[in-house]
Formats: structure tokens, C-alpha cells, sequence
């Protein structure tokens, strides 16, 4: 594998990383994204209406079937657990799950190469790179985005390296 370089001038150099993605990044990386959507933040809310309404509506006249039935349907808007479900269910059983990905980055963009398909991104096609302490998130549209395992760079210099790089090409727009 390339080491990540970290230059001052345009050009990033390239790496190449080769893994298989787990289940457990793949739904952290949806956890990520979706509290980054302002559907979710506006179900947050609504929950969150919803419960107190439910807890007054107990309250005040009685634990109700359908009181604490608004209290569950607040809870569900709240958590929003659709998104990591549906996560979920497609890639336990997609067959990218059991292929290897082999990533590449260069100044040109992103290289993904899964199994037998590959695909490339210019660097202009990225909306932002969302960050968390497991995985990169490459972000080319709604609900959609790249997951790069932190895990697969390396020790901690490298990620800042890695960070470093896609930020000196993307022009990243983060965390927005």
C-alpha cells in the first residue's frame, strides 16, 4: 500500500488502499451521514414534540393504550431507525460485502474498484468529507457517499496525513 503524502502544493501524491468493508463501519458511517440530514434533525424535534405530548396525554388522563402509543411513535421518529435498518438489510445480503475494495486517491479524485466494477470521481463531484473516529465519508449526493475505514490508513499520523490530503484536493467543505 502507498503511504498517504501530505504536500503544501497541489499535488497529493496517490495511495491505494486495499479491504473489505464490515457491517459495523458500514452502519456507523449511516449513523454519521444521517445526523449530518435536516430530515433527521426535523424528526428529532417532532419526536421529541411527540413524546411530551404522549407523557402529558399520560399524565394528565391515565396511561391509555393509545397514549403510550404516542409516546412509542415519538420515540420512533426520534431515533429514526429506518435509514440503519434499510442499511442494514441491503448490505448483509449484497454481494459487496464479501468483495474486496481496493480504493485509490490521487489528485485526479477517487478510484473504487469492488470485485469487477470500478467507478472514479473527480474531485469536483464530492459535496463534503464527514469525518468520524472510524471511517471517512465521501459525500457525492443525498444518500450517497463512499466509506473509507479509518482502520485500513493506519496509525494515527497517517489518517492526519490522509485527512490532510483529500482536504488539500476536495477544497472540502466540511462537516456542512
Amino acid at each position: 500500500m502507498s503511504q498517504p503524502v501530505a504536500t503544501t502544493d497541489a499535488s497529493i501524491g496517490s495511495m491505494t488502499l486495499r479491504y473489505r468493508q464490515e457491517l459495523g463501519e458500514i452502519l456507523h458511517a449511516c449513523r454519521v451521514y444521517q445526523r449530518t440530514t435536516r430530515k433527521h434533525q426535523i424528526y428529532r424535534l417532532v419526536g421529541l414534540l411527540t413524546i411530551f405530548f404522549g407523557i402529558w396525554l399520560i399524565l394528565s388522563s391515565g396511561a391509555q393504550f393509545l397514549h403510550v402509543l404516542v409516546v412509542v411513535l415519538g420515540m420512533f421518529a426520534y431515533f429514526d431507525p429506518m435509514p440503519i435498518l434499510m442499511t442494514y438489510l441491503t448490505f448483509r445480503t449484497s454481494i459487496a460485502h464479501r468483495e474486496e475494495y481496493e480504493t485509490t486517491i490521487d489528485d485526479e479524485g477517487t478510484h473504487f474498484r469492488i470485485g469487477g466494477n470500478r467507478t472514479s470521481r473527480p474531485w469536483s463531484m464530492y459535496r463534503r468529507i464527514v469525518e468520524s473516529d472510524q471511517v471517512f465519508l465521501f459525500v457525492y449526493g443525498n444518500w450517497l457517499y463512499s466509506v473509507v475505514p479509518k482502520r485500513v490508513i493506519g496509525d494515527p499520523r497517517r489518517i492526519d496525513q490522509f485527512r490532510e490530503a483529500i482536504q488539500t484536493k476536495a477544497q472540502v467543505r466540511r462537516g456542512r
